[in-house]
């Protein structure tokens, strides 16, 4: 099924402020700054997204006080529409009277650029020579550089894109780039002090959110000493209780470093505390668990209590101690393998174990593999990390040679030896995972879900934000009681095999963003599947197809580990499914025995249900290894009728003769069916075509409200039904709207159909 990605939408734009509150994770201060306008005077970010995508045009007005600032900004103003293939007509600011011609960026200083101080009063920042105001704070540090999004002022069914600060130099240097994810955006010497989206809720439209906005100039305190770690964290971010337990753990890992090394006296460390994983991205860029800076001597830490989700056991310390001890390893895996076989612990469970389970997948990196650092970057890190610590283990049981390992790395004629050795010891830790005890889960009887999406692509409205734990809330109290959690890869060729990328920058569908948006479902009560995608530029996954079987094996393995890496987390953290794959019709139709041997390999990671979510037609209809997983899953989206003005008994006939379509599978099988994806567009007549997204229609929430219904009245007291997940829900409730032509039914008439029914539905 072809769909057409909403990545862009919601990732620059903003508006214009009625009310400003600044505030912040760390303060209960918010000084308020009102402006009298009528309510939601303008348009939506989505309408003001629409609005310029339609037109691609872009007028770039630039200070010039001086010809190298003037080189600097159209040098900049050149390079950043280039990602919206736009090409923009660029004008000094002394050109350029008003700002009316339609979509805008305004770049420069009071100084250089006259269109700043003209539109005081008119946005939620003010400008003079010495500084600037945002929303009743002063920015007057020469470096401060802020970008804003919002309607424009002259023209407000356009934006206006503003990059702009109190020197010229500090603009042109840090402003490229900045106007990203965010609907405002403060840096000051480079690092991000406040930034965050503006609200789109009725009757605040364009206010400032205290709930998105995030002021990260509020330090933090020092909390504790443990040996040589100096932990620091903002006064909310740990109990007493928990900080006492932390303090012990890491002391205790300390002392087992200094017995390693033989020496008594550590490097310090800055030891950073966060409340939560959006705290930590916001303040590093960095969303991961925990991760360690050398060169600074910085370690930084999620601890998030609501969840139990924390990277303390992780022992990023050794990295910090090994590099300032022994310098940088020769092998990564070596430090990485060291910091774990130390921990005796992964992820709060036994690495040794998880080493055995991954190699009787066939999984496991290879020797050489774990030696090339490149390839072991590329390799999925929750496939490597407990094969590295078993080559650690090895090195470090067989005395103190592997300082010279770690140093010099393990020479060629070492290898076949290690090898031998590395394989045996999986192999005997395989054969004792065998026995490994099932995660217990209990399921309902039907899955009343929703895919779950991350639509924000920023670190505050993506997986691991507050933002996506609203939102899991929301849907949790219309009923659902199911999420699915999408994370992406992609290919930038369907027909050239290559690894499939794990995102791990920080507001990406990243590992941590992922288990984030997992746990707050479970703490609601909701089942979590995981079901990873594959995005292909220009097409969809039905696309991929090799040329040769070798292409078609390289693909395979590619696929093997990517999916691998899922199945071990999903375990790892109790998750309730596992969707092994998406509308890859030309795979599975081609390779089905393939497919059954990787399902194999899957289900030793993995004790939970598998799943695949084949495309309506003929890759449902005419699968061959239904047999080998635990439901037939589908991504529906047959039409409902070709008719432009079907009566609702029309739609209702069309419906039933879609789901008289799954029950004929489900009979040849007699499995229970899960639709894994149905859904339709706002957009007139989306009967038609269910799985298109047609951006040249009008908004028509009435047309898609009849296709939940119709649908839902087919498909009530269905026996063989085992679960239905729409298509789809936000990770943050700003997105959807009545504006909004999209899939997601968030703050249409269809979320009240869903509601209606899965409040009937047992």
């Amino acid at each position: 099924m072809l769909r057409m990605q909403q990545a862009a939408a919601g990732m620059m734009l903003a508006a214009f402020a009625i009310t400003w509150v600044a505030c912040s994770e760390t303060t209960a201060e918010i000084p308020t700054v009102v402006v009298d306008v009528p309510d939601d005077p303008w348009p939506s970010r989505q309408q003001l997204f629409e609005r310029f995508f339609e037109t691609r045009q872009l007028l770039v007005v630039y200070g010039a006080s001086d010809s190298l600032s003037e080189a600097a900004y159209r040098q900049m103003a050149q390079r950043s529409p280039g990602r919206w293939r736009t090409l923009p007509d660029m004008k000094r600011a002394d050109e350029v009277a008003d700002l009316a011609a339609g979509s805008v960026m305004v770049i420069g200083t009071a100084t250089s650029n006259a269109h700043l101080a003209r539109l005081a009063g008119k946005l939620p920042v003010s400008f003079d020579a010495a500084g600037f105001s945002f929303a009743g704070t002063r920015y007057d540090d020469p470096t401060d550089v802020l970008t804003l999004v919002f309607p424009n002022p002259d023209n407000p069914e356009f934006p206006l894109f503003l990059v702009a600060g109190n020197r010229d130099a500090e603009v042109a240097a840090q402003g490229q780039g900045l106007i990203r994810m965010y609907d405002y955006q403060i840096v000051r010497d480079g690092k991000r002090i406040r930034l965050g989206h503006f609200s789109q809720q009725p009757g605040r439209r364009w206010s400032l959110d205290p709930e998105q906005d995030f002021d990260l100039l509020h330090g933090t305190e020092a909390v504790a000493e443990a040996g040589p770690l100096r932990m620091r964290a903002a006064s909310n971010t740990l109990s007493p209780a928990r900080l006492a337990a932390l303090k012990a753990g890491r002391e205790a890992f300390l002392e087992k470093l200094e017995t390693l090394l033989g020496v008594k006296d550590l490097p310090a460390i800055d030891y950073h505390l966060y409340s939560s994983i959006q705290q930590k991205a916001l303040v590093t860029d960095n969303m991961q668990l925990a991760h360690a800076d050398p060169t600074s001597g910085e370690v930084h830490v999620a601890m998030q209590e609501d969840i139990e989700l924390a990277g303390d056991a992780l022992g990023m310390e050794a990295a910090v101690v090994l590099e300032r001890t022994l310098g940088r390893p020769a092998h990564r895996a070596l430090l990485d393998g060291i910091r774990i076989a130390l921990t005796g612990t992964w992820y709060g469970q036994d690495p040794h174990g998880w080493a055995g389970r991954i190699a009787r997948a066939g999984l496991a990196p290879s020797l050489d593999v774990l030696l090339d650092d490149a390839r072991y970057a590329e390799y999925p890190s929750f496939l490597r990390e407990p094969v590295a610590a078993e080559l650690a283990t090895l090195l470090l049981e067989a005395g103190d040679g592997w300082r010279a390992s770690y140093a010099a790395g393990i020479p060629a004629d070492r290898r076949p030896a290690l090898a031998a050795a590395l394989t045996q010891r999986l192999e005997a830790a395989g054969e004792a995972a065998q026995n490994t005890p099932a995660v217990p889960r209990t399921y309902p009887a039907m899955f009343k879900g929703f895919n779950f999406a991350h639509e924000g692509f920023g670190i505050v409205n993506g997986y691991g934000s507050r933002s996506a734990v609203e939102a899991l809330a929301y849907i949790q109290r219309m009923g659902a009681n199911a999420v699915s959690i999408i994370p992406y890869s992609f290919v930038n060729d369907p027909n050239v095999p290559m690894d499939l990328p794990i995102p791990e920058s920080a507001g990406s569908e990243n590992d941590a963003s992922v288990i984030h948006a997992a746990l707050q479902a479970k703490r609601l009560g909701m089942h979590v599947s995981i079901k990873p995608q594959i995005w292909v530029r220009g097409g969809w996954p039905g696309d991929i197809e090799m040329a040769t079987e070798a292409d078609w094996e390289a693909f395979f393995q590619h696929y093997e580990r990517w999916i691998g890496h899922y199945a071990v987390m999903a375990e790892l953290f109790g998750l309730d499914m596992l969707c092994v794959g998406t509308e890859l019709s030309k795979t599975t139709l081609t390779h089905p025995d393939r497919w059954r041997t990787m399902t194999g390999e899957w289900r030793r990671l993995f004790s939970g249900p598998l799943v695949y979510a084949s495309n309506w037609g003929e890759e449902f209809e005419n699968l061959a290894f239904w047999d080998a997983f635990d439901y037939i899953a589908v991504n529906s989206y047959y039409p409902l009728s070709s008719e432009d003005a079907p009566s609702d008994r029309a739609l209702r006939k069309g419906a039933e003769a879609a789901v008289a379509r799954l029950e004929k599978v489900h009979r040849r099988y007699n499995m229970p069916i899960l639709i894994t994806e149905i859904g339709f567009p706002s957009t007139s007549m989306p009967w038609k075509s269910p799985w298109l997204e047609n951006r040249e229609s009008g908004v028509n929430l009435a047309d898609q409200a009849r296709c939940y219904e119709a649908i839902c009245r087919a498909l009530d007291d269905q026996s063989w039904l085992r679960g239905i997940y729409w298509w789809k829900w936000p990770s943050y409730l700003d997105r959807g709207g009545a504006d909004q032509r999209g899939f997601t039914p968030n703050g249409k008439p269809a979320a009240d159909v869903v509601t209606q029914w899965y409040g009937a539905w047992e």
